[in-house]
């Protein structure tokens, strides 16, 4: 028999990484992270280049039967947005370098781009806002920082992060569309599967 569609799926709004971009990323911080044979340390799990991406919206669980309402005000809301140009800059981690649990790349808008990444978060919250989504407190109460998340480890995970922390990330990245992913947490064909995109307008004017 077929599987019954599920009634809902784990959504987020984001930017992922061209294929080109991500691998040229993945070249430079993989070494930082694995041991001298390429093994990766217990406790740290690093994300392959087709799951990195920059997220805007976590929509959670959200109702199958009111995507394609999403999907189209995402549209209406981006129609015409210029995309932001970007640059992968520097590392870091958070709670911090001392504590860290979370890896990540930042990322800077480059000169002449500044306030179209803010505009495009700004779109995709208030395509999201009529379908039952909430910006959280904490949400809603600190400064947006644009970041990759590149690995994820359990305290007191062995591994140096020294040469982690020291490279010196200088990566331009354009955005060719924003999307809609559904997480899939421990699927092997990777963790996030795009559902629909918005293109974006590769300049302004």
């Amino acid at each position: 028999m077929p599987q019954a569609a599920p009634q809902t799926r784990r959504l987020f709004l984001g930017l992922g990484l061209p294929q080109d971009v991500g691998a040229r990323l993945e070249s430079r911080v993989l070494p930082t992270l694995t041991g001298p044979g390429g093994e990766v340390p217990p406790g740290r799990t690093i994300y392959p280049a087709r799951d990195l991406h920059l997220t805007f919206v976590f929509l959670g669980e959200f109702p199958e039967a009111a995507r394609s309402s999403l999907e189209r005000a995402l549209a209406d809301e981006l129609r015409g947005l210029w995309a932001p140009e970007l640059s992968i800059v520097g590392t870091g981690a958070f709670p911090d370098p001392r504590r860290a649990r979370v890896l990540w790349a930042g990322i800077e808008e480059r000169d002449g781009s500044a306030g179209h990444l803010a505009a495009l978060r700004n779109r995709s919250w208030q395509a999201a806002l009529p379908h039952g989504w909430r910006p959280s407190r904490t949400e809603r109460g600190r400064p947006f920082r644009p970041h990759l998340t590149l690995a994820r480890q359990r305290r007191g995970a062995a591994g140096d992060l020294d040469d982690f922390f020291a490279l010196a990330l200088d990566q331009p990245w354009l955005p060719g569309e924003l999307s809609l992913y559904e997480s899939r947490p421990g699927q092997p064909q990777g963790r996030h599967r795009v559902l629909a995109s918005v293109p974006l307008a590769p300049r302004a004017g």
